[in-house]
């Protein structure tokens, strides 16, 4: 009995610091009521379609010497680690909301990123479905020295938008036709030298 007397005595002393508090911000009791049973803000339509290129994400690393084993080659973990994110992020922008990786469908290490590299991460939508997407990442890596870029790496995800919203306009990309995988991952490799030449 006595425990149920002290948290109703502190229940009380909390609702007078609670009033107390409102008094001095010049807020009573009504207004904040008010506010907490205000509409939520609408959130803005989506558009009907969203151009493939503008699910274009470009991501820079340097690589540091905690990411790096006696070699001094980056850890593939580390780059699997990029890679989901920017991925993550070309599929957040397509479904405007969450996302989540459902698969890593492919990785291809063709040679490997060093210390002090630069690493470039580029990923873009390939491919909508019904309830998720593709998405096609290239990993190029810089030598700061020299400027000489090399293809370290290419990925394949599956994302899935846990946006309701989003999934109706993935169904009608998918019907609108979208084109190759090859060429979306093709086009992010060159854009991202555009870039470098620019």
């Amino acid at each position: 009995m006595d425990n149920r007397q002290e948290l109703l005595s502190e229940i009380s002393k909390l609702k007078q610091r609670i009033d107390e508090i409102e008094h001095a911000l010049g807020v009573n009791g009504s207004s904040v009521a008010k506010l907490n049973a205000a509409e939520p803000v609408a959130r803005p339509a989506l558009p009907e379609s969203v151009a493939m290129d503008a699910t274009r994400i470009v991501m820079h690393q340097i690589v540091a010497p905690t990411e790096v084993d006696a070699l001094g080659i980056c850890f593939g973990g580390q780059v699997l680690s990029w890679i989901d994110v920017c991925a993550g992020l070309s599929a957040k922008t397509l479904a405007r909301g969450p996302c989540v990786t459902i698969s890593v469908d492919a990785v291809h290490f063709f040679r490997p990123c060093r210390r002090g590299d630069v690493v470039i991460i580029a990923a873009m939508v390939n491919r909508t479905f019904s309830s998720s997407m593709e998405v096609g990442v290239r990993v190029e890596a810089e030598n700061m020295r020299t400027g000489e870029r090399r293809h370290c790496c290419s990925a394949y995800l599956t994302f899935v938008s846990l946006n309701s919203r989003a999934r109706a306009q993935q169904q009608q990309q998918q019907q609108q036709g979208i084109g190759s995988s090859q060429q979306q991952h093709q086009q992010i490799g060159s854009s991202t030298q555009q870039q470098q030449q620019g």
